[in-house]
């Protein structure tokens, strides 16, 4: 049983005790009855050391405080560490980071960060465009965006497979041959 499963037991135990004694609330037992040990690992104090008046009440909002705070701490911790533009186009990596980082988030903060996870081609003029508004220059950086994925898949749908490079090669030596022997 992990530490977070004896946790919850305890605390269960406690519960069990409790309904004979004025210590816990039927509202906290079932409340605490049907939580992930997890979960109940994150309000363990409150759980332990009950205040004297509004036990469920405080217990309640400490525990939508708390576990609201590590979903907040997850997301931004995925913001910070896993976020790339990928087949996104920049205004979508744009609006998914500022999701990612909530209302509170500065603008210049997922700005910076924005335009650091964006390619180096893309780097340059983002930076250069301080003073744009942030959703003026993630539509700018789509427009350049679709520019420069455009040249690129021209430019690899023109280039030979290597099989017939091949091809090409042993002909110009038998061309080559041919006219030797010719001459």
């Amino acid at each position: 049983m992990t530490e977070h499963g004896e946790t919850k037991s305890v605390f269960m135990e406690a519960c069990r005790v409790g309904v004979r004694t004025p210590m816990f609330n039927p509202d906290l037992c079932s409340t605490l009855s049907q939580m992930e040990p997890q979960h109940t690992a994150e309000v363990r104090d409150k759980i332990v050391t009950p205040p004297a008046t509004g036990k469920y009440e405080n217990f309640k909002s400490e525990l939508i405080k708390r576990l609201s705070a590590s979903h907040r701490e997850r997301k931004i911790q995925q913001f910070m560490m896993n976020e790339e533009l990928g087949d996104r186009k920049p205004s979508q990596f744009l609006r998914h980071l500022q999701h990612l980082a909530g209302p509170t988030m500065p603008d210049k903060f997922i700005r910076t960060f924005w335009s650091s996870r964006l390619p180096p081609n893309l780097q340059t003029i983002v930076v250069s465009q301080a003073n744009m508004e942030l959703e003026d220059l993630a539509d700018l950086a789509d427009r350049i965006h679709d520019i420069v994925s455009a040249g690129q898949v021209a430019c690899a749908s023109s280039s030979m497979p290597a099989s017939m490079q091949i091809q090409n090669a042993a002909l110009e030596q038998l061309s080559k041959a041919f006219t030797d022997a010719v001459a």
